[in-house]
């Protein structure tokens, strides 16, 4: 039984980079690692204050100037009857739900709704197998209040834990950009802020196009309601509502642009 991450989750590893210690070689943020070494999710903060998240990829990633996005869709259960009872100031929660495997939400999220005041969201650093009918979860802060069996939950998985590049649909949300083209099912990281090229179309960084906005594909545009206004722009509406970030130098005639990234902290 483990109540803690299973992985290690401190956001500067030894000596301020993350280790991979696939073979000889330490490849840190460019690995591309077939076993899991960090908690999916954790943050490692670089030199210049630029911000990595670990992740496993849900599909090979082809190109480093592209986005990658969350696969999941929906939660992995949806407004359910915990079931059970757990008092005030436990950090284990446990819920009514079969066929959990071990840690299967480490670094995901849970959100309880006891009917009169709310959702209330805790993060999940570890949870044992289903024993019967039964999950215990272990929150990463003490309940605030007791949970009856009356409350309801909604429970979702890590998003760094299925990561994908290519088309989104315009729907699934954007993460970053690869460090390192990862393999199906391998490990490695993205960065989530910073200084980053992300593949721009036309419109970016031209006079009062500064802003990027995430398109469906992974690439960056101006957002088409601005290009309207100020350009004309006639195209069908592919670029989604999702901020990336904003041209620090350059445009996408053929001088970068340096993107200054804005994803998750």
């Amino acid at each position: 039984m483990s109540r803690q991450f299973p992985y290690p989750f401190n956001p500067i590893e030894w000596p301020a980079s993350p280790k991979d210690f696939t073979g000889n070689d330490n490849l840190g943020l460019s690995t591309n690692d077939a076993s899991q070494r960090f908690t999916l999710g954790v943050r490692h903060i670089s030199w210049d204050g630029s911000i990595y998240k670990y992740v496993k990829a849900g599909t090979a990633f082809t190109d480093y100037g592209l986005g990658v996005w969350d696969e999941a869709t929906a939660a992995a259960v949806t407004y359910e009857v915990t079931g059970t009872t757990s008092p005030a100031g436990s950090n284990e929660l446990t819920i009514t739900q079969g066929s959990i495997t071990k840690d299967q939400y480490s670094g995901g999220y849970v959100i309880l709704f006891d009917g009169t005041s709310g959702g209330s969201v805790y993060g999940i650093q570890a949870n044992d197998a289903t024993s019967g009918t039964t999950t215990r979860l272990f929150l990463d802060r003490p309940l605030a209040a007791a949970v009856i069996a009356t409350d309801n939950i909604e429970l979702f998985a890590s998003p760094y834990a299925s990561v994908a590049q290519g088309n989104s649909g315009g729907t699934q949300g954007f993460i970053g950009v690869p460090m390192a083209l990862l393999t199906d099912t391998y490990f490695g990281w993205v960065k989530t802020r910073g200084p980053a090229f992300v593949s721009p179309q036309s419109t970016i960084g031209a006079a009062y196009m500064g802003a990027a906005y995430w398109r469906h594909d992974g690439s960056i545009d101006a957002f088409p309601q601005i290009n309207a206004a100020l350009t004309g722009y006639s195209a069908p509406m592919v670029t989604t509502s999702q901020y990336a970030g904003f041209v620090m130098v350059g445009d996408a005639s053929g001088s970068g642009p340096l993107l200054m990234l804005q994803g998750s902290f």
